[in-house]
């Protein structure tokens, strides 16, 4: 597990909620075009409603097959995360990279100073061995 992977935490769980309603956007829209009523249907009739429903089924799979890529993402973080021994440390860790919350709102949550949870969280990891990229990984210890 990386630090990296924590920060895709949020956006992922985002991620899949804008896809969900995407996906429930698109069920709602029906599309009937009539073009022939009332006239005999030839065999070679040219129907812009089935090529529009076709297009709009494709595309429903396409973001059904992204949810599931997600969700597989997500739950592997979920193992993890839940595998951790100290609650405190699972809590720190989801209100920092599933709610995004700041350092102080957790620090208020857990009744403590408000450097605590980010020293923690950070003592944690290090001993642990979680790798993390000197950089732009830090951004969400030092905010």
């Amino acid at each position: 597990m990386k630090i990296e992977d924590l920060d895709k935490y949020y956006f992922i769980n985002k991620e899949i909620q804008s896809l969900k309603q995407q996906l429930k956007d698109l069920q709602n829209i029906d599309i009937e075009i009539s073009i022939t009523d009332g006239l005999p249907l030839g065999v070679n009739t040219y129907n812009p409603a089935n090529i529009i429903n076709s297009k709009k089924e494709k595309i429903e799979n396409r973001i059904r097959i992204k949810i599931e890529t997600l969700l597989s993402e997500y739950e592997k973080l979920e193992k993890w995360l839940n595998k951790l021994e100290e609650s405190e440390i699972r809590i720190i860790i989801r209100m920092r990279y599933i709610e995004m919350k700041r350092w102080e709102d957790i620090a208020n949550y857990l009744h403590t100073d408000r450097t605590n949870p980010r020293k923690k969280l950070k003592t944690y990891l290090i001993k642990k061995g979680v790798k993390r990229n000197v950089g732009n990984s830090n951004k969400h210890f030092y905010k």
